[in-house]
């Protein structure tokens, strides 16, 4: 298998054959320009889930962890520190500092 991305279609030509196809193919592949592509494995597939997976649970922690530090500000609470650590359940209070006036709920 060859990956689609490593074959080159020069501009402007629009005609698009199986002859055309194949010639500029055996060329590509005479100067050395494929690259060459494998099915991944079972195991390789499933790690490979498992990474993404992984990453797209720390984009999610990081936008929340975003959102909560938003609201917070907003609500006058400010958390101070030089490292951003995850607030979790071993989080102290040591790092909070209170608003100088308690927050009111606006009623229509």
């Amino acid at each position: 298998m060859v990956a689609p991305t490593s074959i080159r279609h020069p501009r402007g030509k629009q005609v698009k054959t199986d002859r055309i196809d194949a010639a500029q193919l055996a060329q590509f592949y005479a100067r050395g320009l494929l690259t060459f592509v494998s099915v991944p494995e079972a195991q390789m597939e499933q790690d490979r889930d498992l990474q993404r997976f992984r990453q797209k649970l720390m984009q999610q922690q990081t936008e929340l962890r975003k959102h909560m530090q938003s609201l917070l500000r907003r609500n006058g609470l400010h958390y101070k520190t030089r490292t951003q650590k995850p607030i979790g359940q071993n989080t102290t209070m040591a790092g909070w500092s209170a608003p100088s006036k308690p927050c009111q709920a606006v009623s229509k």
